[in-house]
C-alpha cells in the first residue's frame, strides 16, 4: 500500500517544537487520517515555544485558537503508527521533516517501508542549480510548475491540501518521465522558468 504523509508543526525543531496536525492520505486521494493535534501545555505557556509557534502560523495557519480543544498527540499515537507501518512506500514532500517529528513523538516506522522524497525528485527534474546541489523548491512552486489549480493554494499547508498536492507532483512526475514528449515540453518550461529567475535575480541584485 502507497501512503500519502504530510504534518504541521510548531516549529522546525522535532526535539522542541509540537505536531500541530497529521495527515495521510492513500495513492486514489482517500483520506485515511487528518487530525489537528493540541501541544502539550509547555507550548502555550512558554515564551520562546510561544514565539516559534507564532512564526510557523504565518505559514501554516494554525494559531492556539484552531487546535485548543484537540486531543494531545498520544490520543493517537497508536493509530498513527498502525497506518503508517501497513505501508509498503510512504510518500512524502521532504518527508524526513515529519517522520522526524514523528519519531521524536514516540511513532516510528518499520525499517523495510520505502521512503519516497518528492522534494528530491522535483529537484532532480528541475535542475535549478545551487552551487554544486540543486535549488530545494517548496511544494507550492512544484505544484504550479506542473498545472496545480490555484483552489490548492487557499489551503496550502494545511497537512491535508499539501498531501494532495505531494500525490499530485508525484504522479506528474512519473507519467512525464515515461512520456518523452511530455518529458521535453516540461523540460523546455523548466528551462524557460530558471532563465527567467536568474534574470529577475540579476535585475533585483542590481537594483
Amino acid at each position: 500500500m502507497k501512503l500519502i504523509l504530510d504534518t504541521e508543526t510548531t516549529g522546525l525543531d522535532p526535539n522542541k517544537n509540537a505536531i500541530l496536525q497529521v495527515s495521510v492520505i492513500d495513492d486514489h486521494n482517500r483520506v485515511l487520517f487528518n487530525k489537528y493535534i493540541k501541544p502539550s501545555q509547555e507550548h502555550f505557556t512558554n515564551t520562546d515555544l510561544l514565539r516559534d509557534w507564532l512564526s510557523a502560523s504565518s505559514l501554516n495557519g494554525l494559531y492556539i485558537k484552531n487546535v485548543e480543544n484537540e486531543e494531545e498527540l498520544p490520543v493517537y499515537r497508536d493509530d498513527i503508527a498502525s497506518l503508517l507501518n501497513s505501508a509498503d512506500e510512504l510518500v512524502g514532500y521532504n518527508p524526513s521533516f515529519d517522520i522526524n517529528f514523528l519519531r521524536a513523538n514516540g511513532i516510528n516506522l518499520n525499517a523495510n517501508i520505502h521512503v519516497t522524497d518528492v522534494l528530491t525528485m522535483f529537484s532532480n527534474f528541475y535542475k535549478a542549480k545551487a552551487g554544486n546541489k540543486y535549488k530545494r523548491k517548496n511544494l507550492i512552486f512544484a505544484f504550479q510548475f506542473f498545472g496545480g489549480t490555484k483552489k490548492y493554494l487557499k489551503e496550502a499547508h494545511n497537512s491535508l491540501a499539501d498531501c494532495f498536492a505531494t500525490l499530485y507532483v508525484y504522479n506528474k512526475l512519473n507519467s512525464v518521465n515515461k512520456n518523452p514528449i511530455l518529458k521535453a515540453y516540461y523540460k523546455l518550461k523548466a528551462y524557460v522558468v530558471r532563465a527567467l529567475e536568474k534574470r529577475r535575480e540579476r535585475i533585483e541584485s542590481e537594483a
